[in-house]
């Protein structure tokens, strides 16, 4: 039997695969129930599911509301929350570490799995009620560089620095060679000396919102659109604002980076 009462206004359709998948399909994501095994499993939790079906080469689809379409690469993923007394974190940023999983909350904690097990390895608390939105691994060394709200911070087993700046929100970041950071922030963009922790050199004194670096020209993009700077410094440093003569460039610009795929096993068609 399949529940559904009558008070349930979430639900959408139902839909019939093969002799044994039934799929209900709800404005909080669509339901799988296998009548041959009586095993449940829910795909796109929070979304609006309108239909699912299968093609001839055995995908599974789901249409949605407002969503687009997805397909369903894998059944084999875990739901894993990021949990603190009164609350469930969101995640902001991953970062692999050899056998391990470094995943960033917007309670500024670190939470730590193992891979390929995905069992908890700890939590760890940086400052309170920020958000961890960039972790980046120094190169050859177990330390770690941490962008939140307000600060950024350098972590080791035995060393932890801190630049507790207001104004020094982190929006983008590029590791460079290992040894240095590239960062955007509401005070502007600035590269950071890992090693030392001290900065190294600012690039621009706008309100940036997103960094890209190709070999010695680095590309900030800000609220009034997006800038090249080239040379190593000095009088060799040039600025240069690239909307002055290409327009698209003159809008504000939050992302300098390739489109990401959904959370694991999802891909969107279309929107």
């Amino acid at each position: 039997m399949i529940p559904f009462a009558y008070d349930n206004f979430r639900h959408v359709n139902f839909n019939i695969i093969g002799d044994s998948l039934v799929y209900s399909n709800e404005s909080t994501g669509s339901t799988e129930y296998n009548l041959h095994t009586g095993q449940v499993r829910t795909y796109l939790p929070g979304t609006e599911v309108s239909g699912a079906f299968r093609d001839d080469e055995g995908n599974t689809w789901f249409t949605t509301v407002g969503r687009g379409l997805y397909r369903l690469n894998s059944t084999e993923f875990r739901n894993i929350s990021l949990k603190q007394p009164g609350y469930t974190c969101s995640v902001h940023s991953i970062l692999r570490l050899d056998n391990e999983l470094v995943v960033g909350s917007n309670r500024n904690s670190i939470y730590r799995y193992s891979i390929p097990g995905m069992e908890s390895l700890g939590q760890k608390r940086l400052n309170a009620h920020e958000k961890t939105d960039r972790i980046h691994r120094h190169t050859g060394q177990r330390k770690l560089v941490f962008g939140t709200d307000f600060t950024i911070e350098v972590r080791a087993s035995n060393r932890r620095d801190s630049i507790n700046a207001r104004g020094v929100n982190v929006k983008s970041a590029r590791l460079i060679n290992g040894h240095y950071v590239l960062f955007a922030s509401s005070l502007g963009a600035f590269t950071l000396d890992i090693d030392s922790f001290g900065a190294l050199d600012t690039l621009l004194t706008e309100r940036s919102t997103a960094v890209f670096n190709l070999h010695d020209t680095v590309y900030v993009g800000t609220l009034n659109g997006l800038y090249r700077v080239t040379g190593r410094g000095g009088i060799d440093r040039k600025q240069e604002f690239m909307g002055r003569n290409i327009p698209c460039c003159a809008a504000g610009l939050p992302l300098l980076q390739p489109p990401r795929m959904e959370p694991s096993g999802w891909r969107p068609m279309t929107t």
